[in-house]
Formats: structure tokens, sequence, C-alpha cells
């Protein structure tokens, strides 16, 4: 009887135990959470956390009906883009938290290093899928920005993603008939062309972490399909000189004229505005091009001024008699990769056969490069002015990619000026981003693969792109073109033109008697408002 009673006691001391600890693990669980329009991430982390939840199931990426074959790619900030895996599932999957880990510490070891908080830095992870529902066949891609700092302190992390879908032939979904190989696909050459100096042993650590092939589930309606690096990369560039307000000059210049060309960037953590480096792609099925935005992969928030950069030019500055080019930009690390897809399954006879098909990805990814100032850590910037006849591979590059663009818009202005990537966002139906091309010359049908920095809030004074101009005769006549992309992005399940800061500036060879329109010469500074 008193063992009876014994046994009772302990039984009810363990259910209040076990009540106890529910309690706590419920009522002081820390939750936080980031929506970046196609893709809600949410962070969680409870007393318990270790032990309920199992390391392998503590990233998992939710995307809808279907069952979907999805290849993970990452940027390092050195510039080296890795490979994060092939992942497989039916409306969910779970991304390897070892391979997470090791991608997590390397940035923010870097973020410690150059002393920014590891809140305000969310490097991200560029998911390429296709998705088999409703008896059809889907392509997709997405961009997961991710709190290093919260992985690394072992939060669960759910990623919640409603992507764009663009529909591939359903003859994908046949049985395969060719045997073009008897091995799987590898990943590891598509860093055959990539810097030697770039070549090292985190590549070779990543790559035995993560899945280099698909589970079996992926073969159970006969055919696995999935999107595969294309063993090349197609251009990269380190420390490389990217133009964000590109600014062409001509006609009438007169040595007194002034101008300025200006970059504001920042933060809020207050009203919650943080501005992403977006992965911008086109999908190419060997007929049809459809250009896609994946999201953001790179994204600024928290509060602090990322850039705050003028450069002020006089007309004997440019180079006399030629059409000039005034550029400003951010120094950053970008690459272009190739993607194809494969399907993979068994004959009629029973062997094992790989298919290639014609349909492409291209997709780039940049980051920028960081510098500490005596005002904190800011994005390093640079700028220049150049001849129209210049040789330098940048001036070669900017030419190359304005056959990418088309008139947008066309102003008359009489004397004083200004344009800025506002005035083009209230006048269009576009995702906020502000893009420019990258141009690659071994991409064929598609000459141009870009990249572009959005924002995910409309307020105007934390992002802010300007070129102005002063003539020396108040009364000159100009003819003001701005460009956008030809192509049409499809992002959020809409498409969206995207304007360039592009601004071609005409100075007419006559002047004209009317009055000058009341326009400032120099923007206002746009200071955080702390309040």
């Amino acid at each position: 009887m008193m063992q009876m009673m014994s046994l009772k006691k302990i039984g009810a001391a363990l259910l209040v135990l076990f009540l106890f600890s529910v309690s706590v693990n419920h009522f002081f669980t820390r939750v936080a959470a980031d929506n970046f329009n196609e893709v809600t991430v949410t962070y969680s982390k409870s007393p318990l956390s270790g032990l309920i939840v199992n390391k392998a199931e503590r990233f998992a990426v939710h995307f809808g009906k279907g069952y979907g074959t999805f290849t993970a790619v990452g940027m390092l900030p050195n510039g080296t883009p890795v490979f994060l895996g092939f992942y497989g599932g039916t409306g969910m999957f779970r991304m390897n938290f070892k391979a997470l880990l090791k991608y997590s510490k390397i940035w923010n070891d870097y973020m410690v290093r150059m002393g920014i908080d590891p809140e305000s830095v969310n490097p991200g992870i560029l998911f390429l899928g296709t998705v088999k529902k409703d008896d059809h066949l889907y392509s997709t891609a997405f961009s997961v920005p991710i709190r290093v700092d919260k992985i690394l302190k072992g939060y669960s992390t759910k990623v919640e993603a409603t992507p764009s879908m663009v529909k591939l032939s359903d003859s994908y979904l046949k049985p395969l008939k060719k045997q073009v190989s008897n091995e799987t696909v590898s990943v590891n050459s598509i860093w055959d062309d990539y810097p030697p100096s770039l070549q090292d042993s985190t590549i070779t650590y990543l790559l035995n972490l993560v899945p280099a092939r698909l589970d079996e589930n992926c073969y159970t309606s006969g055919v696995c399909l999935y999107w595969a690096p294309d063993y090349r990369i197609l251009s990269y560039g380190l420390n490389a000189s990217i133009p964000v307000v590109i600014t062409h000059i001509w006609g009438q210049v007169d040595d007194r004229d002034a101008g300025y060309v200006s970059m504001f960037m920042a933060t809020k953590s207050s009203s919650g505005v943080s501005i992403s480096f977006s992965a911008l792609g086109v999908q190419n099925d060997g007929g049809s091009v459809t250009p896609i935005s994946g999201g953001p992969m790179f994204t600024l928030k928290d509060q602090g001024e990322w850039i705050d950069h003028v450069i002020q030019f006089h007309g004997r500055d440019l180079p006399n008699g030629e059409d000039s080019y005034v550029i400003s930009g951010i120094v950053g690390h970008y690459v272009v990769m190739r993607f194809r897809l494969y399907g993979e399954g068994t004959d009629d006879t029973g062997q094992k056969v790989i298919l290639p098909y014609d349909d492409r990805a291209f997709f780039t990814i940049v980051v920028p490069v960081f510098e500490k100032t005596p005002e904190g850590t800011r994005i390093r910037t640079w700028d220049g002015i150049f001849s129209g006849s210049d040789g330098s591979k940048l001036v070669g590059e900017v030419k190359d990619i304005t056959h990418t663009f088309e008139e947008y818009r066309d102003y008359n202005f009489v004397g004083q000026f200004h344009v800025d990537m506002w005035q083009l966002k209230s006048e269009s139906h576009y995702t906020p981003l502000l893009s420019l091309g990258v141009s690659v010359d071994d991409l064929g049908a598609i000459p141009v693969a870009g990249f572009s920095i959005g924002m995910s809030s409309k307020d105007a004074s934390l992002l802010k792109m300007d070129v102005g101009y002063n003539p020396w005769n108040s009364n000159q006549k100009f003819e003001v073109t701005t460009y956008k992309l030809n192509d049409m992005f499809v992002y959020n399940k809409e498409s969206y033109i995207i304007p360039v800061m592009y601004v071609d500036i005409y100075e007419l060879p006559k002047y004209v008697s009317l009055p000058s329109p009341p326009h400032p010469v120099y923007p206002p500074v746009y200071p955080l408002d702390t309040s």
C-alpha cells in the first residue's frame, strides 16, 4: 500500500514537473519574424528547444502545395558562391543544419570583424526549384535572408514562401527514354572556373556536408526533375565597381556649368524600413525568355546610414568636346550563375536515365563590400568621370548594357533641374527596385543578367539617388531622358518594369528666353529622424 502511495506521489510530481516545464516553455518562448513580401521568416526559441527540437529540423522551408525539388545557393562575404544542397519534399523541406551553421558562422565572423551588428545585415540563400502540383510542373525561385546570429544561438527557423510560379511543359512529366549517363549529376566542377584564390577548404567542407542528390521520394512519380548548377560561373566581379547612377552628358557644355550625382541609403528600425539587394534572373526554355526576380538576397535593416555620397563637378571637369559619363556606384562582389533543368529516373528497361533539358536559368547575386569609416561601417562607394571615347573596361560595359534599356520618360528643362529615382517610381507600376544590368557575353539569347537594390518601404527619405545640373546660363535648354530595363520581371505573382538610374542630358546648342523653373541646385540632406 505504501509502495502504491509512493508511486502515485512520484507520478503526481512528474506530472506537475511536466506541466510546469510546458508552461515555462510556452510563456518564455522568444519569437522574432521578418516579412519580405514573398517570404516570411520566423525564429523561435524556448528553454526546452534543445531537447524538443531535433537539430536536423531547425530550418524548415514551407512553399505551399505539391512536391518540390530545390537547389540552394549562397554567397560568402568574399564573393564566393557556395552550393548548399539539393532538397525535396511535399509542401516543405528541411535544410541541412550543419551546413547552415557553417554558412552563418562565416558571415557572423565577418560582421564582427567589420564592427557590424549581425542583426543589421541579413545575408540570403537562393532556392531555385520545380514544383509538381495539380498534374502540372512549375519552376520557381525565391531568396531567404537569414539572421545568422539567431541561427548560431539555436533558434528554430520557419520559412513560409509564396513565390511566383512559371509553368513548364507537361511533357517533362512523361517517362524518360533517352539514356545519357549512368552517374548522378555532380556539382563539384561548377567551381572550376572560379578564381583559384577562392577555391579554399570552406567550399570543400560545405560540399561534404550538404546533400549532393535528392532522396528517393523524388522518384515516386517515375521522374525526378530538378535544377542543377550548369558547371560554369559565367561572370564574376570581386571588389567590382558596380554602377548605380549613370549620367550621360553631351551637347553644348560650358566650363562654368555645375552638376552633382548623389546617393543616400539608410535604414530605420522604428519604421521597419529595410533595403535589399535582390537576385534578378531569367529563365529560358530554349525559345521564350521569362525575366524573374528571386527576391531579396541581401538585406540591410535596423538603425543605420549605409551610403552618403555626393560627387560634384563642373563643365571644365568634363572631357572637352566629347560626350561624358559621370558615374557613381558601390563596390561589391557579383557572380552570374547558370542552372539547367534535369530529369532523372529509369527507362522501360529499368536502367537509370539522366536527361538534361533545354531549360536554363541565369541568376546574378550581389553582395556589397563594407569599410570602416569615422562615421561607422559603410558600404564602400566610388565615382568617376569618363569620356565617351574612353577605352576603359567600365565604359565599355556601360555602353554594352545600354542596349538593354529603352526610353522611359522625356523631360524638357530650362535652366537648373534635378531628376531622382522617386520621380520614376511615382510614374510607374514597378516593384521598388533600382536596377542595373551586368553584361555577360556568353548568354547567347539572353544578353544581360541584372542585379538590383530594392526596399520594403515607400519612405523616399531613406533611399535616394539624385542627378542635378545647373548651367551657367539660366536660359539654357535641356532635353533629359530617363530609362528602364526592356523586360518585365515576375515578382510577387505580378510583372513589373524596373526603372534604372540612367539619365541622358543633352544641352541644346541654342539658348531660349524662358524663365528658369524654381528647382534647387543641390538636393537637401536626408538625415535619419531619431525622434
